[in-house]
């Protein structure tokens, strides 16, 4: 019995943690994720594509991008990481993991029409 209430507690201190309440006086850093956003098929840039960023902390920002395909945005988390996801009428979503091991990064990401 004792065992398994050792066991609860240690679930909920870890559950706890992955919510954020051990990260209380994490520090948020600014990051810039840019790149372009094209057609899988004809390699196109795809204007208008909405861009988003949002960390495991629920940190988020989003962007659109230029008539070339380009998207650039600033972006705070208090994790190194988080996930950029590029939609666009007609096209199925795409995302993939970013992971800031520098201030900047490029992140490009292809579409494919439906």
């Amino acid at each position: 019995m004792e065992r398994m209430r050792q066991l609860s507690w240690m679930m909920l201190v870890i559950a706890s943690c992955l919510v954020g309440a051990c990260a209380s006086e994490t520090a948020v850093e600014d990051f810039e994720v840019s790149g372009y956003i094209t057609d899988r098929g004809t390699g196109a840039a795809i204007e208008g594509a909405t861009v988003s960023f949002v960390s495991d902390t629920r940190f988020a920002a989003a962007t659109a991008t230029d008539e070339d395909g380009l998207y650039q945005m600033a972006v705070e988390t208090d994790r190194p990481f988080g996930q950029v996801t590029a939609n666009a009428p007609g096209y199925t979503t795409s995302d993939t993991t970013v992971f800031f091991d520098t201030r900047t990064r490029r992140v490009d990401l292809t579409l494919r029409a439906e």
